[in-house]
């Protein structure tokens, strides 16, 4: 086996001629711990070795570059760091905190696309009874034709300042009427609606922000026979 040593060399402007140390018969750890030791040069004092705690040099501002790759990453996984507050010690911490800290910094910066940008749409059953509670920024469709057996309550979602606060509900009526309970409050923009039978209906519901945290619920009816 080749002699494991440190000679004499030249390191940046001081040099090395004291130092002999022969590691070849020495044994090998393959998982070092943090008690464990290594040998350094001391940049201050070049003829002299000495040693280093594996943990003060893992406390340290070395950079650490695993060799394994992760392409998708768990909430779980861990990352590494330097604590500006700190003197740049390292630190780990978790993928679901990064998160967590992104989310909240670009929340500053733009607005949920729930709100603004495009319309979400979904079929839902047309409910018998209970209540049917909308969704903002989104267009729900009641599949079927309602009749005499469907009576339930429309009910709007919490509004938000700020934000456009609409929903649209869009339903058929068969050869009986159903009985719908509208949100108490209602500004109806036009005629007040009255339902018939074998019309179709589409309704927009707008939470408007009028002042401070109050809201009024506008809405529009619109009957396609």
């Amino acid at each position: 086996m080749a002699a494991t040593q440190i000679r004499g060399a030249q390191v940046g402007d001081s040099s090395l001629t004291q130092v002999d140390l022969d590691l070849s018969g020495a044994a090998t750890k393959a998982t070092p711990v943090s008690g464990d030791s290594v040998i350094i040069v001391d940049s201050t004092a070049p003829t002299t070795p000495k040693r280093a705690l594996v943990s003060a040099l893992l406390s340290g501002t070395a950079p650490l570059r695993p060799a394994t790759t992760k392409t998708s990453l768990v909430d779980a996984d861990e990352t590494t760091g330097n604590d500006s507050a700190a003197t740049y010690g390292q630190i780990k911490t978790t993928w679901a905190n990064v998160k967590a800290f992104l989310k909240t910094y670009f929340d500053t910066l733009y607005k949920a696309t729930d709100y603004k940008g495009w319309y979400d749409s979904e079929v839902v059953t047309s409910p018998t009874s209970g209540t049917l509670t909308l969704k903002n920024a989104t267009e729900t469709f009641l599949n079927g034709n309602l009749t005499n057996a469907n009576t339930f309550t429309v009910a709007l979602p919490t509004p938000v300042t700020g934000r456009v606060n609409e929903s649209i509900l869009i339903f058929k009526i068969g050869a009986t009427l159903p009985t719908i309970t509208q949100p108490s409050g209602i500004i109806w923009r036009g005629v007040t609606p009255t339902l018939a039978i074998n019309t179709n209906w589409t309704i927009v519901y707008e939470k408007i922000n009028t002042t401070g945290s109050t809201f009024e619920i506008w809405a529009s009816a619109i009957k396609n026979v």
